[in-house]
């Protein structure tokens, strides 16, 4: 159903049209959605909502190169946290 309305919304035939985001919360959805509706959705912009996310902090400066922490440090925070709310 999003689908078919996101098409519709983005038709350059009908009145009150423009650029239209759907936005999926799984990459392959999103994948899958690109493949089965790319004729439909021409004027669609489909993006799972995580790379929306970064690429919007981004543009607003809110989100350094390489801001997300992996490894032995993202870790460590998250060691960090937990044990801040189980002394709450």
């Amino acid at each position: 159903m999003a689908i078919l309305r996101a098409a519709y919304l983005s038709d350059p035939e009908l009145p009150g049209n423009g650029p239209t985001l759907l936005l999926t919360y799984n990459k392959s959805l999103c994948s899958y959605i690109r493949t089965i509706a790319a004729s439909e959705l021409s004027n669609v912009t489909v993006e799972h909502y995580h790379k929306f996310a970064r690429g919007y902090l981004n543009f607003r400066g809110k989100m350094r190169r390489n801001g997300i922490i992996k490894g032995a440090a993202r870790e460590r925070v998250i060691t960090d946290a937990l044990a801040q709310i189980k002394g709450a």
